[in-house]
Formats: C-alpha cells, structure tokens, sequence
C-alpha cells in the first residue's frame, strides 16, 4: 500500500540533508565540505547490503575503508588550521569541526535518501512518481521550515538574489532527474563515486575563483579519496562475469550434494553386485535346494 507516511519521511530525509550540507558551508571551507561528502559511499555500502542484499567483495570493503581515511585527514586539516577559507581570526578550529560534523550528517542522511529511491525504482514505483511524491512533500516541508526556522530577510526583488536563488533551484532539480536515471539503471554506489567529480571542482573554484588555496592535508585526503574510488571501480571491471552457455560453478551446498548422491550410487550398486552373486533358493515341499553357478547341493 502506498502510505503517505513514507514519502514524508523519505522527503523529510531529503530535505534535511540538503539543508546541512548547504549549512555546512558557512561554517568550514568549500573545499572539506565537498570532500567530506564522500562519506556518503560507505553508507551507500552498508544500507545496500542490509536493505537491498547488494554482495561486496573485499576490494569494495578496502575502497570505502580508503575514502574514510580521506575524510579523517580532511577533519584534520580543518583541526590544525587556524585561519581556514580567508575568513580571518575569528574562523577558530570549533566551528570549522561544527562544519566537518553538518558535512558528514548530510552525506549519511543523502545516502539513506539513494537507498531508499533505488528500492522504490527497482521494485515498486518509476522514477516519475517517486519524484513527484517527493516533491510535493518536500515542498510543504520546506514552506513550514522556512516559516517557523528563518530569520533571515532577503531582498528578492535585487537579480543579486535572485538569479543565484534560482540557478540553484534549477541545479538541483537537474541533479535529482539525473540522479533517478542512474538509480533506476545502476545503484546508489555508483551515484555517489559519480558525485565524488564534484570535488575537483570546488578545489578548482576555491583555489582560482576565492583565490584560497587548500592546506597540504587536503591534498592527501584527496587522493586517498580518489585511490578508494579508483579501486572500487576496478573492484567492479574484475568482478566475472557469468554468460548463458558457460557451465554453472557449484558451490559448497551443491558439492556436498553431489558426494552424498555418489556415495548412496555406491552402496546401491554394491548391493546389487551382492544380489547377483548370491545363488538363487529353490523350495520344495520337502527340501531346499541351493542352485549355484559350480555346484548345487540340497539340505
């Protein structure tokens, strides 16, 4: 049944994480709160093997264990960084953690968001009326929270507010009917190593644009991140695959099958190796009569 109740939940979820990570960045730098986006992999991976009985090797394992070592040095940079994003002084350590943590919430909770559609894609609804169940929700959800939650006034009769207000609208809405394509034809894993592209980008917006160049841990925690996906994606070419005239591998369960169904052939034909040998009976009224191929004697 299509309760309402899960799609708010779903869009409540959305709405949220799309909040933190926009919070995220005015509190620590551009560039660790793309790369800390990341997170949202490992996530992908364990909601996907519990939810969707997705199988992982242990390449897969080792790449997401690689991109949570990224994440851990790009928390770090922003700890041993006193001045982050030109911001001056007043930019201390514990706000640019309070960024780190939004960043992070916002990844796991758009990874739950990836699980969630990828099931609703490939099991029970197309992409069109999942979007637009989440975008009707989304949209109350966001009215109330902006009522209730805003003190911020915004002049939106100026195009300095406008225009980036609705680029933004417009970037977003193409990023989820990009994002239901690739759920409804790949996974969410795949999405998310899509997403991770994006980090190129801000480094290359912050470094030339803000003219404010990473720290050194930054670049560390980048190609960490950039050998995880790298190795998940080679996890993925040498996985083999299975052709329809090629002859099924049995596994365990179907050896032991086997051995047991050779042994019963066994016994079965040593029991009927023994019948054939044995000498046929005869009884008559007053003896018994034992007909053998050398001899026969009667009792």
């Amino acid at each position: 049944p299509d309760h309402w109740y899960k799609w708010f939940f779903l869009a409540l979820i959305d709405v949220e994480a799309n909040c933190l990570a926009v919070w995220a960045y005015s509190h620590t730098s551009l560039t660790s709160a793309m790369l800390l986006d990341s997170f949202s992999i490992p996530c992908v991976i364990f909601l996907s093997k519990i939810f969707l009985r997705a199988r992982y090797n242990v390449k897969h394992l080792q790449a997401a264990g690689i991109c949570l070592v990224g994440i851990l040095l790009t928390v770090a940079s922003d700890a041993l960084s006193r001045n982050i994003g030109g911001r001056g002084q007043g930019w201390f350590v514990g706000e640019a953690l309070l960024g780190d943590f939004m960043a992070i919430s916002a990844a796991a909770l758009y990874a739950c968001s990836n699980v969630a559609q990828e099931f609703f894609f490939k099991h029970e609804h197309t992409p069109v009326y999942v979007l637009a169940r989440l975008g009707i929700y989304g949209f109350f959800i966001c009215l109330l929270q902006t009522f209730f939650f805003s003190t911020i006034y915004l002049p939106w009769s100026k195009p300095i507010v406008i225009i980036p207000f609705i680029s933004y609208a417009i970037s977003l809405a193409a990023v989820y009917i990009l994002a239901a394509i690739i759920l409804a034809q790949a996974d969410a894993t795949l999405l998310n190593l899509s997403l991770l592209m994006a980090d190129v980008y801000a480094v290359a917006f912050a470094w030339l644009v803000a003219k404010n160049p990473p720290p050194f841990l930054y670049f560390l925690a980048a190609a960490c991140t950039a050998t995880g996906v790298l190795r998940y994606n080679l996890a993925i070419s040498n996985q083999p695959t299975s052709s329809p005239s090629a002859d099924p591998v049995p596994s365990n369960s179907d050896n032991e099958h086997l051995s047991i169904l050779n042994q019963d052939d066994h016994e079965t034909t040593t029991i009927n190796q023994r019948l054939l040998v044995r000498p046929p009976l005869i009884l008559t009224d007053d003896s018994l009569i034992v007909i053998s191929p050398q001899h026969s004697c009667s009792t």
